[in-house]
Parts: C-alpha cells; sequence; structure tokens
C-alpha cells in the first residue's frame, strides 16, 4: 500500500468536506486513522449516490482505543 494513490482526486480535509454539500459523488474513501470526525463522516456519506461505495480507512484494532477522541472533546467542555 505505502503513499501510492487511487487516483488523481483532490484530498479534502474534514472541515472542506461541507463544500460536497449539493453534490453527488460516486465514491468516497474516508481517513479515520488519527480519529473519527462524526460530522465530516455524515457530510461524506450524504453526498454519496445510491449504489456508491464508502471506504473507511481505520487505526489497527489494538490500537484504536488509545486515539484521542476530539469530537467528544468539544462536547465535555
Amino acid at each position: 500500500m505505502g503513499d501510492t494513490r487511487l487516483s488523481t482526486d483532490p484530498l479534502i480535509g474534514a472541515k472542506s468536506v461541507q463544500k460536497l454539500l449539493g453534490q453527488e459523488q460516486l465514491h468516497g474513501v474516508f481517513d479515520a486513522t488519527t480519529g473519527l470526525d462524526n460530522d465530516a463522516l455524515a457530510m461524506l456519506a450524504g453526498v454519496l449516490k445510491a449504489e456508491s461505495c464508502l471506504l473507511m480507512l481505520l487505526p489497527h484494532w489494538d490500537s484504536w482505543h488509545k486515539i484521542l477522541d476530539r469530537d467528544s472533546l468539544r462536547w465535555s467542555e
């Protein structure tokens, strides 16, 4: 795998996924290896066409519980 890109489509950050709203995309890849942003995932899932694929990149199962949940931290303050 490494750093090989599957396409030339630009990568967008979690805050930029809002720019996709109102569009339809055939497929999407969501990188959750450094944390899960629930809002960004919901927005990405919402712009996918019917019968498309959403691929989620996740951390190794044994290390997932060690990753800081930044999304829940904003609600705990």
